[in-house]
């Protein structure tokens, strides 16, 4: 509808690519209530620290959704990672990576491969390589049945 829902800086800023040259670290997590759940933002070199992400699921959020920049050569970190944060936090993820060459500050080819997991670590769905649009179901209710049935994040100890 045009609005905008919320406003996030990434936390983690990514030195390869001399971006704590260019800006600054945002400093607060950003969570955003919708009527059907708590959302939790990252930006892409975020989904590195799972801290960030242990956070956002201790805040209550269902639902991580992560824009990035991943290049080719490391897609499978991208999908790895998206995957262990669903797992870890018993919570949807969603990445949405750029596809195609980059600008001179970044001369990388960014292989897309957007995809979505749920709490499990099922994939959903993936765009392999191309721009399009992913439409994936979340269910809500699915998550607290898992939490419920698997309390893994109630038997943390540390911190």
């Amino acid at each position: 509808q045009g609005r905008r829902l919320s406003n996030y800086r990434k936390i983690h800023l990514f030195r390869l690519g001399e971006e704590h040259r260019r800006y600054h670290p945002g400093e607060v997590m950003v969570l955003h209530q919708e009527k059907w759940g708590k959302i939790g933002l990252a930006i892409c070199f975020d989904l590195r620290f799972p801290e960030l992400f242990r956070k956002m699921s201790q805040s209550g959020v269902e639902v991580m959704i992560v824009p990035s920049a991943w290049p080719t050569e490391r897609l499978d970190h991208f999908l790895t990672l998206l995957k262990a944060r669903a797992i870890e936090n018993l919570c949807y993820t969603i990445g949405v990576n750029k596809v195609g060459k980059g600008g001179n500050s970044f001369p990388f080819t960014f292989g897309g491969h957007s995809a979505a997991f749920d709490p499990w670590g099922k994939k959903l769905g993936e765009l392999h390589g191309k721009t399009g649009i992913l439409t994936v179901t979340i269910d809500l209710t699915h998550i607290k049945k898992i939490r419920k049935q698997y309390p893994f994040l109630e038997c943390r100890v540390l911190g």
